[in-house]
């Protein structure tokens, strides 16, 4: 990250440990400093939870590349009280209050999800979400016509997401659900 004017850089401090991957799905917390990513975590079963983190500033050229490993680094894993995290495409409301996301389907497109999430946060402990399914968009995911990348609306009211249930691509819309 760096500024408009090529100043004040700063690199998130995701990823870059050997058996845990960024798969490259990072996104603003909402109006917050913080950086949410999903990474797969292959150091035991399947895991790919949501980690968030602060840039911090640049104060040497090694600070660029470290990521989790950089001094100083503080990572929290959102999804650390969820049995069998598995987040992939995910977006928060303009608050980072409350968040959607898509799972991989554990390798197989037809088990794909989508579930909601309310960020938490509790005095003495690290954030973390309470997450609850939402629907199964039925798409055919893995082959990539179409995946559900969900979205919130600003206020969170809706989410948008893509199914090719019907055939063809469609984008489709989830209201009226209570967040957990």
């Amino acid at each position: 990250m760096v500024r408009d004017d090529g100043t004040n850089w700063r690199a998130v401090p995701l990823g870059r440990q050997p058996r845990v991957i960024n798969g490259g799905h990072n996104v603003w917390s909402g109006g917050t400093y913080s950086v949410v990513t999903s990474a797969y975590d292959l150091r035991t079963i399947w895991r790919a939870p949501l980690r968030e983190a602060q840039p911090p500033p640049i104060t040497h050229p090694d600070d660029i590349w470290a990521g989790m490993n950089r001094p100083g680094a503080r990572v929290v894993d959102l999804t650390r009280r969820l049995p069998k995290p598995d987040s992939c495409h995910f977006a928060f409301d303009a608050a980072g209050r409350h968040f959607v996301s898509d799972t991989d389907g554990y390798n197989n497109g037809a088990y794909s999800f989508v579930f909601i999430g309310t960020y938490r946060e509790a005095p003495g402990e690290d954030p973390f979400v309470r997450t609850r399914y939402l629907l199964m968009p039925r798409t055919s995911w893995k082959g990539q016509p179409a995946h559900p990348h969900p979205s919130l609306s600003p206020d969170g009211r809706f989410v948008v997401f893509q199914s090719d249930y019907s055939g063809r691509p469609q984008v489709n819309v989830a209201y009226g659900f209570d967040w957990p």
